[in-house]
């Protein structure tokens, strides 16, 4: 045993001289999948080497694993570097399903029929499903890497307007790491990495890792720092000199998004940010203040660009587009989010006509040239932007986001069969959502009902009712139409409506109800084997059934027994798609969650409060009003600080390693401010047990220390493993308070760490907020960065909480005034 000092630069992997090869098969492991659509992570281990496939979006069903479109699949290791992963597809290329839909976080990677493979040195790859959803159903995983692996650098390379620190890790065990920010190749002369170093000036930094005569390649980022200045909205943006760095002090407005492209608005203004924002918004969503940008002019406009510190929507104000016409397509109405009542637009020449004339359309913002036909006249939602040709004057045209046919008659989902296969159709009625599930959206409009396949972007509830101009491409599936391949045009709901069910009989499981919402009463489910099932009424007649949807379906008898009817085969047959009615159960704490049936959803009486959230992970951790704390795993909208309320928020919850954990369904959003949850007091590592999964815990001088490739916390009544879960620096030296949580893996109690200090840790001095040693002014500016929202360490929160009252707002700026005064 020996005592470790600092996990920083500590690889916990075996040496490069083996490979183990581990296999996810899709029939068998599905980890914490929870039957329907959904983020999910299968973990498995072998030879001390623990390997994750966490998908933010699909399915792990019997058959394969999905990964839907614009989603990601992560594969990383612990115990060894990945050096081979090979994707076993159910098509080939770059066809739907296949393989050469994914792009990679990292280069070599190939395909060849159904198979793809990555090689190369890493801990931890990123598939993203670009083109087309995936299904894999094996994936094999060989970790273990021949040589040193080159170190990672983080933050990523790119525009800063604020000091960075700098870090870097080493997945081969042992190996030294050397480093110059300067731009110069590293050799094992130049300097030793040892812990997180600060960069505010302009540098290129290019690392190494050395063990024994065995040297990696090099790792390069390049920082480049802009001085950043406050602005309050747009106009004062748009007012400065191209070039310069801003902060935006205050909240914006999404008015539409495609790729790089986003249009805001605020009270002042319309404008155009360019560049990755690594966030989804959609129109009216509040983007936070406190992001950067560089001012630039592009085609006579303002326009922001080397984008950073963009956070998830805080809420949504939706707002209604100015009616224009394309006499008004000009600098005036640059950037604003429009409305033309009616025009026809010529795909091919790129015009739209009104009753007062022309203007130029260009197809970037959402609706495509095949989605509109010259000589049908539309209603057109739109922004308008800019260009410059080469030679000539600048030139305003519409973009549109929406379209409408006018005056109805058009596509709707009911007569979607009367187009050939393969037909890109743009849909003319609003929608009623009868049930979303499974990448199966089954609606109704005036003209009847039918099924869309596929992701559309956002996530419908019953009753939820959606506009008209969304889009897709029709096909025909088990005898009946369908609309694959949802692009574009999926608004969220307008409104909300009650949905009732028809009563009907198994005689009723027919082309006539093919996708309504349908109850059946007074019937048995009889002979079910896997997902199917029959079932049987009071008279004897029967239809088969299928639990498309992951519910909790058994034998018996069912008074009343709600479903869609769906159909299969080229018969087709037809069958009920059973559905548990999704009306949220008020609960009033977590356990009156947990207590629910496993699918049921719950919908809290009474507010969570956010304990801790990692930005790079998926893990968000709650205390309801009575104490009681746990984990919430998978996708939330928002992000939250210590102390954030959450109100009304639906979940619903499973099992992982035999712990409960909530999994959200909606309204996970930061809404309102409440006390800041403390850990519990200091506990010996012995009176650690089950019903302290997912709490808050503490423990005071204690030691870490490594054995047999993991890291434990040590006190004189017992040790814990520790798995250092997100990346938390390590700070001075024993004896060490921690913070974090209790969670359960194989049977063993493991802790994530949030908080790790040494008792030798210097905080500085109160007032000291950017910690130069100096209190001045330049304190002041970063207290009032604080209070906007800036992220700091522990320490830095101390230095600015000048009062010491614990609270970190304007009664701090004037103590910090009080103390430069005096």
């Amino acid at each position: 045993m020996r005592k470790l000092f600092t996990l920083l630069t500590m690889c916990l992997l075996a040496t490069a001289s083996w490979a183990t090869v581990i296999t996810f098969d899709a029939t068998v492991d599905h980890g914490d999948y929870g039957g329907s659509a959904g983020p999910f992570t299968v973990v498995k281990e072998a030879e001390g080497v623990k390997v994750t496939l966490a998908v933010t979006k699909g399915m792990a069903t019997d058959v394969h694993y999905r990964v839907y479109k614009n989603e990601t699949m992560t594969i990383s290791a612990e115990g060894g570097d990945i050096s081979k992963i090979e994707l076993t597809c159910t098509a080939n290329g770059e066809a739907q399903y296949g393989p050469g839909c994914f792009t990679t976080d990292q280069p070599t990677y190939g395909y060849d029929g159904p198979l793809g493979t990555w090689e190369g040195v890493a801990p931890a790859i990123v598939f993203t499903a670009a083109s087309n959803q995936v299904r894999m159903t094996k994936v094999v995983v060989t970790v273990g890497a021949a040589g040193v692996a080159a170190p990672r650098i983080s933050p990523d390379a790119g525009k800063y307007y604020e000091p960075i620190q700098v870090s870097m890790t080493c997945s081969t065990p042992d190996a030294k790491i050397y480093y110059t920010t300067d731009g110069s190749e590293p050799t094992k002369n130049s300097t030793q990495y040892a812990a997180p170093f600060t960069l505010s000036s302009n540098a290129t930094v290019k690392a190494i890792a050395i063990k024994g005569d065995d040297v990696s390649n090099v790792s390069e980022a390049a920082y480049q720092f802009v001085s950043a200045v406050g602005v309050a909205n747009i106009q004062e943006y748009s007012g400065k000199e191209d070039g310069t760095g801003v902060k935006f002090n205050n909240p914006v407005y999404a008015v539409a998004q495609n790729g790089k492209y986003l249009y805001v608005k605020d009270n002042s203004g319309f404008g155009l940010f360019y560049g990755d924002v690594d966030q989804k918004y959609v129109l009216g969503d509040v983007i936070p203040a406190g992001f950067f940008g560089t001012k630039t002019t592009y085609a006579g406009e303002p326009e922001l660009m080397d984008l950073v510190g963009f956070k998830a929507a805080s809420g949504n104000q939706e707002f209604d587009p100015e009616t224009i016409t394309t006499a008004m397509v000009d600098h005036a109405h640059w950037a604003h989010y429009v409305y033309f009542e009616t025009a026809t637009i010529d795909p091919d020449a790129k015009i739209l006509t009104d009753a007062v004339g022309n203007a130029p359309v260009y197809f970037s913002m959402g609706v495509t040239a095949n989605q509109v036909t010259a000589g049908v006249e539309y209603e057109v939602w739109a922004v308008i932007g800019s260009y410059k040709p080469k030679e000539g004057d600048v030139v305003y045209q519409i973009l549109p986001i929406k379209v409408k046919r006018k005056g109805g008659g058009g596509v709707g989902i009911g007569n979607m069969g009367d187009y050939p296969d393969g037909t890109t159709l743009t849909f003319e009625y609003d929608a009623t959502v009868l049930y979303h599930g499974n990448s199966r959206l089954f609606v109704k409009d005036d003209t009847g009902f039918g099924l869309i396949y596929g992701d559309p972007g956002k996530t419908y509830k019953q009753g939820d009712v959606f506009p008209a101009g969304y889009t897709g491409q029709k096909t025909t599936y088990g005898g009946e139409p369908e609309l694959q391949k949802p692009f574009s045009g999926f608004e969220n709901p307008i409104k909300s409506v009650t949905v009732e069910a028809e009563v009907v009989t198994p005689l009723d499981a027919n082309h006539e109800h093919f996708a309504h919402y349908v109850v059946m009463k007074n019937v048995d489910v009889i002979e079910l084997s896997g997902n199917n099932f029959k079932v049987r009424d009071a008279s004897g007649n029967t239809c088969p059934g299928y639990n498309q949807f992951g519910q909790d379906v058994q034998e018996g008898h069912y008074d009343e027994l709600y479903g869609i009817i769906g159909s299969y085969g080229s018969g087709p047959t037809y069958q009920l798609l059973p559905i548990i009615p999704s009306k949220p159960i008020p609960v009033a704490g977590i356990n009156d969650l947990y207590a629910l049936s496993k699918g049921k959803q719950g919908q809290f009486t009474t507010p969570l409060t956010a304990i801790y959230q990692h930005v790079d992970s998926r893990y968000l951790y709650v205390q309801d009003a009575e104490g009681v704390q746990t984990l919430v795993y998978g996708g939330v909208t928002g992000t939250f600080e210590n102390g954030d309320l959450i109100n009304n928020a639906v979940a619903t919850w499973n099992e992982y390693q035999g712990a409960k954990q909530m999994i959200p369904v909606e309204n996970f959003v930061a809404d309102g401010k409440g006390d800041k949850i403390l850990p519990d007091e200091p506990l010996p590592i012995e009176e650690i047990s089950q019903d302290m999964i997912h709490r808050y815990l503490s423990f005071d001088g204690v030691d870490l220390v490594e054995e047999e490739d993991k890291v434990y916390i040590e006190d004189e009544t017992g040790r814990l493993h520790m798995f250092n879960k997100f990346g938390i620096e390590i700070k001075g030296e024993a004896p060490y308070y921690i913070e974090g949580f209790l969670t359960i893996y194989n049977g063993e109690f493991e802790f994530y760490p949030i908080k790790v200090e040494g008792d030798d840790v210097d905080c500085g001095m109160k007032g000291d907020v950017n910690k130069d040693w100096e209190i001045g002014v330049a304190d002041v500016n970063a207290l009032i960065d604080i209070i906007l929202g800036a992220k700091v360490d522990d320490c830095t929160r101390w230095r600015a909480d000048v009062n010491g009252d614990n609270e970190i707002n304007v009664a701090d700026v004037n103590a910090l005034i009080d103390v430069i005064l005096k």
